[in-house]
């Protein structure tokens, strides 16, 4: 009989999703499947629980790490990783090392390691796919600007993708670029998924990017969770910053 491992979770929407390495990776190692359990700790999803349990859904069933998907109702829990954040190795870190030193501790992330597998639509395989979140502090630094230019400038396709119009509307290139409004989470994770090179800031689509490790640029704050980005630079060749 396979035995699995049973991982509790919590949001935000990006931290739920740098969780999952560490479900992945004890599967690499043991080959126990995982058995997730959702819910509100930690921090609160933008949704509710119900609703980004289904959007999550039929992402986290094509993972072949994936024994079983469920809301957390008082299930027996082996691991809990929203725990990461009373980490002793939460700040100096990159994300890798805060999950895998937290929970992991005998082992180093892997080069190139991704986590979550995702299907492709080729009409977009030239593409520079776009999303930049408008709940940061500030707006889009003049130096950062420059930066968008110099990359866009460099693809034909150029595409903004979003749930919502007022990110598109906010963002200062929006002329340059063709809005792409998709329906559900496993449609913007495809698409990410499918550009030559996708570019964000500090938020949920750029921990979906990594996660899947497609070719990418964050535009990032000087402060925060920044740098847990910009060290996770040790371990990607298709990371950059700007």
């Amino acid at each position: 009989m396979e035995s699995n491992l049973s991982y509790l979770l919590g949001g935000k929407l990006g931290d739920f999703i740098h969780s999952l390495a560490v479900c992945k990776y004890n599967y690499d190692l043991t080959g126990e499947k995982a058995d997730i359990y959702i819910a509100n700790i930690g921090d609160s999803f933008e949704q509710t629980i119900e609703f980004t349990y289904e959007e999550l859904k039929p992402i986290l069933e094509k993972q072949e790490w994936l024994s079983s998907f469920n809301i957390y109702i008082d299930q027996s829990i082996d691991i809990n990783l929203h725990e990461f954040r009373n980490s002793d190795h939460l700040h100096g870190n990159n994300w890798l090392n805060v999950y895998f030193k937290t929970f992991i501790p005998d082992y180093n992330p892997p080069i190139e390691f991704k986590w979550i597998d995702m299907d492709r639509d080729e009409k977009y395989k030239d593409a520079l796919i776009v999303n930049r979140s408008t709940n940061k502090p500030g707006g889009l630094p003049d130096d950062a600007l420059e930066q968008y230019k110099i990359i866009a400038s460099q693809f034909k396709e150029k595409y903004f993708v979003c749930f919502e119009t007022f990110q598109y509307e906010a963002f200062p290139l929006k002329d340059d670029f063709k809005l792409l409004l998709v329906k559900d989470l496993y449609e913007y994770f495809k698409i990410i998924n499918s550009g030559k090179l996708f570019v964000g800031n500090q938020s949920g689509p750029f921990a979906w990017a990594s996660a899947m490790n497609v070719p990418r640029t964050l535009e990032i704050l000087r402060m925060h969770a920044g740098l847990w980005y910009q060290n996770d630079t040790q371990y990607y060749k298709n990371l950059s910053i700007i």
